[in-house]
């Protein structure tokens, strides 16, 4: 089997997984991971989440980002841009950015995996401002890297939980 298809193979039984995990808690919302193509993410290649029905308010949730990333990657951190998409045009939004390390100092990944693919989940603060029902139906994920395209990216998700 091919690099390509055993990464693949393995994105899927890890997503599979993450979903079983996430799928039975009561409080979930919204979970969803979306790939990136040929782990080269360029900045324009925006990641879009439309939420269905399941509007949200950023007040009353919490937001986690899951990255799935290969040992190729070459950094420590990652650097992302998370634009909330409100259902009301004139809500004013705000552009969110949220730095993640994905190792330690000594360059060892946080994540856990299998293989050379690694997951890491991270709890992230969203902020909206504008009227007082402030409803999101989406959300726009780009990264904020220098790296034109950034590689070793697989996988891009967004959990939504109510507040316990």
């Amino acid at each position: 089997m091919r690099n390509n298809q055993k990464l693949l193979l393995i994105s899927l039984l890890i997503g599979g997984l993450s979903f079983l995990l996430t799928a039975c808690q009561e409080n979930t919302i919204y979970h969803s991971y979306q790939s990136v193509e040929n782990t080269d993410w360029f900045r324009n290649d925006t990641l879009t989440y439309m939420l269905d029905s399941c509007m949200t308010s950023t007040s009353s949730n919490e937001f986690q980002i899951g990255i799935r990333h290969t040992d190729s990657y070459r950094y420590q951190d990652l650097w992302l841009g998370i634009l909330p998409i409100p259902k009301d045009s004139a809500t004013t939004i705000r552009i969110d950015s949220c730095h993640i390390y994905l190792s330690n100092s000594n360059g060892k990944w946080k994540g856990h995996g299998i293989g050379e693919l690694r997951q890491f989940d991270q709890a992230i603060e969203i902020t909206s401002k504008g009227k007082k029902t402030d409803t999101i139906i989406g959300f726009k994920i780009f990264h904020l890297m220098q790296d034109q395209p950034l590689k070793g990216i697989q996988d891009i998700g967004l959990c939504i939980q109510r507040k316990p």
